[in-house]
C-alpha cells in the first residue's frame, strides 16, 4: 500500500483558505485580470459659499433689502456658479426671489414688521440657497430678520448736553440742550446760548444721520451734518461735523411724558386771582420783557411792552398750533409781516411741547425756523 504524505492536511484548509484567495486575487490584478483598470481623471469640486448666513432687513416698505444680501460662492475648478432657491426645508422660500447670476436676494412682497409674514410669525425668515457649477451643488440656509426702524418721535428734555466748538479755538459746553423730533425732522435748542439746530433725519435700524441748519442768535445760519445712535424711548447721542457750533458731540434724554396725548387746552395756564395767565418768551435779542405771548386760545401775539428785539412789533402775526396724535407734541406754524426788522418777515414752521417744572405744564418749549432765522424759546 502506498501512502501519500501531504504537506497540508484537509483539516487546515479553513484556516488558510482566505490567505489563498487573497493571493489569487492579487495575482489576477497584477496580470490585468477582471477586465482591466480605468483612469477617471480629477474629480469636479462643488462650489463653496463665501457669503454670510444672517442678514437684517429694515422695514422700509420696499422689497429690496436696504442693507443688502448677495449670495457668493467660489469654485476651485474656476467654473461659473449660479444660484437658486431650494425647495427643501427652508420654510419661507416662497417669500423670496434670487438673481440666478448675481446672487442678489430680495423679497417678493415687502414684509411688514407689524404683521409678520414668516412661517412662525416672529419676523425671522429661513431660506435655503443653492449654488451650482452645473455638475455639483451645495446648499446654505440663510436667516433674514426683519427689524423696525427706531421711532424717535417725542420730546428730549432740557437736561441734555453738548460740547461744541466756540469758533475761536475753544469749547462751548451746553447743559440745557433739548430737542423735539417728529417724522424725519429734528430740532435741538439751547435757550441760554440762543442756538437752534434744525435738521432732517435719516434712520436705519438704530443709527441715524442728519443734515442741520444752525441758527445762532441772529447771525447767518451755518450748516453741519451729524451721525449717531438712537436708543428707542431712551436717548440720542451724536457727533456733529461742521464749523463752529456745528462741530462737536451731543447727548439727549427722552422725556417720560411723551406718551401723553396733547390737547390745545393744555396751553392755557388758567386763572389766578382773576387774572388769565398766558405764555410769554423773549425771542431774539433783548432780555427785559417778553417779545411774544401765547394767548389762551393758542394765538401767538406781539407783546407791545417788550424791548426792541429782532422780532419787535410785527404788525401781522398769524399762527397755529396743532397737536400730534398720541404724543405731547404740537406742530406749529406762523407768518410774520411788518416787523421792525423786515428781514424776519417770513413763514416759520416747527414744533412745541409742554414741560412740567415743577407744576403741570409750566413751560412751553417753542422751536420754529424759516430759511434764515429761528423763532424759538421757552415760554413761561
Amino acid at each position: 500500500m502506498i501512502s501519500l504524505n501531504l504537506p497540508i492536511r484537509l483539516t487546515h484548509l479553513p484556516k488558510i483558505f482566505p490567505v489563498l484567495m487573497f493571493l489569487v486575487l492579487f495575482a489576477l490584478q497584477g496580470c490585468g485580470g477582471g477586465g482591466g483598470g480605468s483612469d477617471d481623471g480629477p474629480q469636479n469640486a462643488a462650489p463653496r459659499f463665501t457669503s454670510g448666513i444672517t442678514i437684517s432687513y429694515v422695514d422700509d416698505g420696499s422689497t429690496t433689502m436696504a442693507s443688502g444680501y448677495t449670495a457668493m460662492a467660489s469654485d476651485a475648478d474656476g467654473d461659473t456658479v449660479t444660484f437658486s432657491l431650494s425647495g427643501g426645508s427652508g420654510v419661507d422660500q416662497t417669500a423670496f426671489n434670487i438673481d440666478v447670476d448675481s446672487g442678489v436676494l430680495n423679497f417678493n412682497i415687502s414684509p411688514d414688521f407689524g404683521t409678520p409674514g414668516d412661517s412662525d410669525g416672529n419676523n425671522t425668515y429661513e431660506v435655503e440657497i443653492i449654488a451650482t457649477d452645473g455638475m455639483a451643488s451645495v446648499m446654505q440656509r440663510v436667516t433674514v430678520t426683519v427689524i423696525d426702524d427706531a421711532e424717535p418721535t417725542g420730546y428730549y428734555i432740557n437736561t441734555g448736553s453738548a460740547s461744541v466748538s466756540d469758533g475761536e479755538g475753544g469749547t462751548l459746553d451746553i447743559n440745557d440742550f433739548q430737542a423735539i423730533i417728529n417724522g424725519d425732522r429734528i430740532m435741538m435748542m439751547s435757550v441760554e446760548n440762543e442756538l437752534l439746530y434744525d435738521g432732517i433725519l435719516t434712520i436705519i435700524d438704530n443709527d441715524f444721520t442728519a443734515s442741520f441748519t444752525i441758527y445762532t442768535g441772529g447771525e447767518n445760519p451755518i450748516s453741519a451734518t451729524a451721525s449717531g445712535m438712537i436708543t428707542q424711548e431712551s436717548m440720542i447721542t451724536g457727533t456733529l461735523t461742521g464749523s463752529g457750533v456745528g462741530s462737536g458731540t451731543f447727548s439727549l434724554l427722552y422725556a417720560s411724558t411723551n406718551n401723553e396725548v396733547a390737547d390745545i387746552a393744555r396751553i392755557d395756564n388758567g386763572f389766578s386771582g382773576g387774572v388769565l395767565f398766558t405764555w410769554g418768551a423773549t425771542i431774539g435779542s433783548g432780555t427785559a420783557d417778553f417779545e411774544f405771548i401765547i394767548e389762551e386760545n393758542g394765538d401767538v401775539v406781539d407783546d407791545v411792552n417788550n424791548v426792541q428785539g429782532l422780532f419787535h412789533r410785527c404788525e401781522i402775526f398769524s399762527g397755529s398750533i396743532s397737536p400730534v396724535a398720541a404724543t405731547n407734541l404740537y406742530v406749529v406754524s406762523a407768518t410774520l409781516l411788518g416787523c421792525a426788522d423786515s428781514a424776519v418777515d417770513m413763514n416759520y414752521t416747527g414744533f412745541a411741547t409742554t414741560r412740567n417744572e415743577p407744576s403741570t405744564d409750566e413751560t412751553l418749549v417753542f422751536m420754529m425756523t424759516s430759511d434764515d432765522y429761528s423763532f424759538s424759546s421757552d415760554f413761561h
